[in-house]
């Protein structure tokens, strides 16, 4: 936008350019981007007309029909504005997508008669490249804007199951060394007589999940050690994040399944004995469950809270 109203102003040597578009209520056309110092000014104050209202900007925002003014002090839809006390001659144009009028370009001159149907053609062109340029832009903008709410859902969810499953497991993790592969316990804080191992941070999604510690043979491990290690955290950090996905996908299966077994176990009992022993012993057999069962009560009113 930026670039079309400077180009107005260089190119064509017309005194003014600005570019409007119409807010989310439909109410005013807010100006964007406008050419010069007081085009600036404008902006920095938030010039914005009512649509609708006696300015030639709000009756092409509301009609969608272009609108030329040779003589703008004469023409009784003409806003004067203070900032502009020479201005002779005006041409809006609609910005127009899907039928669909998003905003108004503003053409200024100090000339009476500046502008020609000649004039009208050729801008009306240029409108309407730029009412194309405006929309593929929101469009773009929102997806960028949807993608990123996404991911930052998607790492929440993330972070929230692997607090979950870290809750869950039984070690905080493995060990091997000359002594050979053992669980580890909690956190153990490392004795100062013995040696610091090169430790690698393990990632899901942005997040730290787990460490890899190694500790070398020398002293001082090598860039080419390094680089091999800080390649195996990826790897490792992609593989952790596989293997969760594929046990929470089998996890959702085995439910699904136990679910289906269930409901058809049940449609084949039609004696109410029957019917009520085949859940509680289905519902019995689920993992976690010590105990289940179904008592019948009298029938009370249910309250809707």
């Amino acid at each position: 936008m930026n670039r079309t109203v400077n180009l107005l102003v260089d190119r064509f040597g017309y005194d003014h350019a600005g570019i409007f578009l119409i807010d989310v209520q439909g109410e005013y056309a807010v100006l964007q981007a406008a050419s010069g110092e007081t085009g600036r000014m404008m902006l920095e104050q938030g010039h914005q007309l009512h649509l609708g209202s006696s300015s030639i900007v709000g009756f092409v925002a509301i009609t969608g029909e272009p609108k030329i003014a040779l003589d703008a002090g004469a023409d009784a839809m003409y806003f004067k504005n203070p900032l502009f006390p020479n201005i002779h001659s005006e041409l809006a144009l609609p910005l127009v997508i899907n039928q669909r009028v998003i905003g108004v370009l503003d053409v200024q001159s100090q000339e009476l008669n500046a502008f020609s149907q000649q004039d009208l053609d050729v801008l009306q062109i240029l409108a309407d490249q730029l009412s194309i340029a405006i929309d593929t832009t929101r469009l773009f903008q929102q997806h960028q804007e949807t993608l990123h709410q996404l991911e930052t859902l998607q790492n929440q969810v993330s972070s929230d199951v692997w607090v979950g499953l870290s809750q869950s497991f039984r070690f905080s993790g493995y060990q091997m060394d000359a002594a050979g592969l053992r669980p580890l316990y909690g956190h153990k804080n490392l004795d100062e007589a013995e040696p610091t191992p090169y430790t690698l941070p393990i990632k899901i999604r942005g997040k730290i999940v787990a460490k890899l510690e190694v500790w070398p043979a020398g002293k001082r491990m090598s860039s080419g050690e390094i680089e091999l290690l800080d390649l195996l955290s990826d790897r490792i950090s992609q593989a952790i994040e596989s293997a969760r996905i594929f046990e929470e996908t089998q996890k959702r299966a085995g439910r699904e399944q136990a679910v289906n077994e269930f409901v058809t176990s049940l449609s084949g009992s039609f004696d109410l004995d029957s019917l009520i022993q085949t859940a509680v012993r289905h519902l019995g057999g689920l993992p976690d469950i010590t105990g289940v069962s179904i008592r019948i009560d009298p029938p009370q009113e249910v309250s809707d809270h």
